[in-house]
């Protein structure tokens, strides 16, 4: 279920179709497009909209930069196991040289 659709709805059907409200609508419809592609949750993405909404950008920048420190997060987890494997190699290659010595 994509809640941000029910809501990216609700604030179209509120608009009186300017022109400036259509430029804002497709701004709107191109950052969450960019959202999704970045990986945001549903949530993330209805909390960035409301704050959209509301023009309270320091509430859009904390949504983002969460989400930007989650990413990070799973990188430097991801990067440890990958500095496991890379000892267990060394210690194998390590193992194996020591083999061929004797």
């Amino acid at each position: 279920m994509q809640c941000y659709s029910n809501l990216t709805k609700h604030f179209n059907k509120n608009r009186n179709g300017s022109e400036k409200d259509m430029k804002r609508d497709q701004e709107q419809e191109r950052t969450i497009q960019n959202m999704k592609d970045a990986g945001c949750s549903d949530d993330a993405i209805n909390s960035f909209l409301l704050c959209y909404q509301a023009n309270d950008v320091n509430g859009e920048l904390q949504v983002l930069f969460r989400h930007r420190k989650n990413l990070l997060d799973k990188i430097h987890r991801e990067q440890k196991k990958i500095d496991c494997l890379d000892y267990l190699v060394y210690q194998i290659e390590q193992s194996v040289k020591s083999a061929e010595k004797i």
